[in-house]
């Protein structure tokens, strides 16, 4: 799960691949487990779920590892900053994350998934704005 918050952006959260905007925070966690709401028996789960966040039809709840390993965890600094030039519109995993905070970013924080591959470019991303 990733949280992005500090966001400049212009008109419209227009969150694209090359374009003119920055997140100046983020966290990336572990999603230990995902409930899914039935209103209809009160339910957070249904019996039939196997336990595994990826067969989850919707998730909206979420438990998180408390001391999540190193490779399962981002947090960044304060003084980085996650700008929209540093994705490449020809790259198809920046596309894909950025549009999925996009998506997020216009559905009130609602959940996008992202694909593996892209979770570990955003973290190579990340990290080489550390070194």
């Amino acid at each position: 799960m990733i949280f992005a918050t500090k966001w400049r952006t212009p008109g419209g959260r227009q969150i694209y691949a090359s374009g003119n905007w920055s997140c100046s925070h983020l966290d990336i966690f572990e999603v230990t487990s995902g409930y899914w709401c039935d209103f209809k028996d009160r339910t957070f789960e249904r019996s039939s779920w196997n336990g595994s966040p990826e067969d989850k039809e919707y998730m909206h709840y979420f438990r998180f590892s408390n001391a999540a390993k190193r490779e399962l965890l981002y947090k960044t600094s304060n003084h980085i900053t996650l700008m929209g030039a540093d994705f490449n519109r020809s790259n198809f995993l920046h596309v894909q994350i950025c549009d999925a905070l996009r998506k997020s970013n216009t559905q009130a924080g609602a959940p996008v998934e992202l694909s593996e591959e892209a979770i570990e470019s955003l973290r190579q991303l990340l990290e080489s704005k550390t070194s």
